[in-house]
């Protein structure tokens, strides 16, 4: 499990999340660790073309956080099957290969 604390504007409330809050499984952290970039830039890749596993899960986990944070979702678990979407439908790699090649245009 792991700990969000969040503040509400007027104090900091404590949620504790876990894999089975979010409806995903517990896995090994030996699952998700990678070696260097590139293997985590394709560990990525992988994931926004639609392979199931531990990083799908810790991604939508994430994500599902992350649009509760937007004020998109009304609780931390509820952002998951949006997240799985736009993934599944392959908005989430368009979003992807859209930024890098507005990073690369203005690198190079």
């Amino acid at each position: 499990p792991t700990v969000a604390a969040c503040w509400d504007g007027v104090g900091v409330s404590e949620h504790e999340l876990s894999p089975a809050d979010f409806g995903l499984t517990q896995r090994p952290l030996a699952e998700l660790t990678v070696s260097d970039a590139d293997e985590s830039a394709a560990r990525v890749r992988s994931v926004l073309a639609g392979e199931r596993g531990a990083a799908r899960d810790i991604v939508l986990a994430n994500a599902s956080c992350a649009l509760w944070v937007a004020g998109i979702c009304r609780e931390p678990v509820d952002g998951v099957d949006c997240a799985a979407n736009a993934i599944d439908s392959g908005a989430a790699a368009e979003r992807l290969s859209h930024w890098v090649r507005v990073s690369s245009a203005a690198v190079g």
